[in-house]
């Protein structure tokens, strides 16, 4: 399966299987129901290539055991991988707030009414704790 065109939408257990039957005012058969609704959902539908599809057909087989096998390991991987990037969305997040708040707490000495002289000292003992800091982590 190489691009979309190789690939068909399969269901695992075929809504044919769990729809009624009910005839139209004009006599057409319509299979319709709120669990053929639900079968339509990720849970219930594969890709599959066009030659596979043709030979499952609507049948129900050993196919739907390995087929609700699979989707319950991608059911869980995906939930692995939301739980994972929830988890590095808290930590930048938290990363940013710690930034933002220590530099903060950083600029409160050169806000205010205090001399140039002050803020210039202040500036060079960033600088240096910054050059100390580097050669100590680098």
């Amino acid at each position: 399966m190489t691009n979309r065109k190789d690939v068909q939408v399969d269901h695992i257990i075929p809504p044919s299987r769990l729809a009624k039957k009910r005839r139209t005012l004009f006599g057409r058969v319509k299979h319709r129901n709120i669990l053929t609704d639900a079968m339509n959902t990720y849970v219930n539908t594969v890709a599959i290539c066009p030659e596979c599809n043709k030979k499952k057909s609507d049948k129900v087989d050993y196919r739907i055991a390995r087929g609700y096998a699979m989707k319950t390991v991608e059911v869980a991987l995906i939930n692995v991988q939301n739980f994972i990037i929830f988890a590095l969305g808290l930590l930048l997040k938290g990363i940013y707030f710690a930034i933002k708040y220590v530099l903060k707490a950083l600029l409160i000495p050169l806000k205010g009414n205090r001399p140039w002289y002050v803020k210039l000292a202040v500036i060079a003992i960033y600088v240096l704790a910054s050059l100390v800091l580097w050669k100590q982590l680098f």
